[in-house]
C-alpha cells in the first residue's frame, strides 16, 4: 500500500456522524429549501397580458413599483403576455400595493447618455399602442394589490 492510501484511509473518520454534524447538515438544507423552493416570503408571482383596442401588446415593459421597496419589470411577447422579476427570473413582486407604467421596449443604446440627458430613450417613442399616459407611474392611473405567496394575474387594456 502506498503512503498516499495509507493517509486517505486514515482521514476517513470512523463510526456514524456526529450529532453536531447532522444537525449543522439539517440546518443547511432547511435553508437551500427555503431560499430555493419557495421563493421570498414577502413576494408574489406576477403575470398578465396587455392589450389595446382588444389585440396584444408586444415588446412593452411592464413595471410594477410598490413604495419604498426595489421596482419589478417583465417584457410582453408577440401575445402580450409578461411575467415580472424583481431579483431573479420569474421571482414575481413584493407585496402591497405597486404603481404600474407600461412603455415601449428598445434595445439598450449603444452610448451611454451624457449627464442631464434622459437614460429611457423610448419615453417618447412613438407607438399608437402604449399611449403615452401610461409610461410613467404618476400618469398611467394604474395600481395594483399583489398578495404575497400566490400567483397574481393582472390584465391591462390600454385606451386613449
Amino acid at each position: 500500500m502506498s503512503t498516499h492510501e495509507l493517509m486517505a484511509d486514515e482521514a476517513l473518520p470512523a463510526g456514524p456522524p456526529s450529532p453536531r454534524r447532522s444537525v449543522v447538515a439539517l440546518i443547511a438544507m432547511m435553508v437551500i429549501a427555503a431560499t430555493v423552493g419557495c421563493g421570498r416570503a414577502d413576494m408574489g408571482r406576477v403575470s398578465g397580458v396587455v392589450t389595446f383596442g382588444g389585440k396584444p401588446v408586444a415588446d412593452a415593459i411592464v413595471s410594477f413599483r410598490p413604495k419604498n421597496r426595489p421596482m419589478a419589470a417583465g417584457r410582453t411577447d408577440a401575445a402580450g403576455r409578461f411575467t415580472l422579476n424583481t431579483y431573479s427570473k420569474g421571482d414575481g413582486v413584493v407585496k402591497g400595493v405597486n404603481r404600474v407604467r407600461i412603455e415601449p421596449w428598445t434595445p439598450a443604446p449603444e452610448a451611454v447618455p451624457e449627464p442631464g440627458q434622459d437614460p429611457r430613450p423610448w419615453k417618447d417613442l412613438e407607438r399608437a399602442d402604449i399611449p403615452k399616459k401610461f409610461r410613467q407611474e404618476e400618469t398611467s392611473g394604474l395600481t395594483v394589490e399583489v398578495i404575497a405567496g400566490k400567483r397574481n394575474e393582472f390584465n391591462f387594456e390600454l385606451a386613449e
